[in-house]
Parts: C-alpha cells; sequence; structure tokens
C-alpha cells in the first residue's frame, strides 16, 4: 500500500510538529511541513500531495488565498481548513474554493483522524 502523502501549512512551527507526530504515530502518512501558503505554492511536492491541512490564518497568503490560487493552478488536492474561529460566510467561501472540510482549533484529535481517514481514503476508491 502506498503511503498517503500530506501537507501541514502552518506558520506556527509548535503546530506543525504536533500535527506531524499525530499523523506519524498514528498513521501511514508521509508528512511534509510547510511554514506558508507561498513555501507550498513554490515547492516541487505540490503536485505529489493527496491532502492538505492548512491554517485560515497565515502570514501572507491566507488558507482562503492558497485555496483561491490552486484553483486558478487547476490543482485539485483535498484539503482540510482548520481555524480557531470561522465564521459561516468564511466556511461558505472555503467550500466555494475546494476546501473538503473545516475544523477549530484546538483539534479534537478523534475527529480531525476520522476526517483524514475519509478524505484519504476516498482517494483510493477514485
Amino acid at each position: 500500500m502506498t503511503k498517503k502523502r500530506i501537507a501541514i501549512v502552518d506558520d506556527e512551527t509548535i503546530v506543525r510538529l504536533s500535527t506531524r507526530a499525530l499523523l506519524k504515530s498514528l498513521r501511514e502518512y508521509e508528512v511534509e511541513e510547510f511554514d506558508s501558503a507561498e513555501t507550498l505554492l513554490n515547492s516541487k511536492s505540490l503536485d505529489k500531495l493527496d491532502c492538505l491541512i492548512v491554517d485560515f490564518r497565515l502570514r501572507g497568503l491566507s488558507g482562503l488565498q492558497l485555496l483561491q490560487e490552486l484553483q486558478k493552478r487547476n490543482a485539485s488536492i483535498p484539503t482540510i481548513v482548520v481555524s480557531g474561529y470561522l465564521s459561516e460566510t468564511q466556511i461558505k467561501e472555503l467550500v466555494e474554493a475546494g476546501a473538503e472540510a473545516t475544523m477549530a482549533k484546538p483539534l479534537n484529535t478523534r475527529q480531525f483522524l476520522a476526517e483524514l481517514d475519509r478524505i484519504t481514503d476516498s482517494l483510493s476508491t477514485e
């Protein structure tokens, strides 16, 4: 079985490290970390990713702007957007921009992993 490639995009190092540790300890994922949307967009990994975990509020481009840029590039990558707070309007904009799911910080580990499994399992059936 091929490991799914997950990218974590968050400008807080501790969030990236803790999310990576969680995923590596509990699931068979290859995990990459990016400290900004721009770093991800400029990476050679972009076309090889199976799922993104993106903070809504980032330095530079926001999570929403990242999704909009991916749409412009026709790069369809299932994405979970996380944030301390999202309004109904922001959630609607994220879904319109291609977000598969939105989740509140701090993450509920069980819900987060269930959502990630749902998204990555659907990749195997497409």
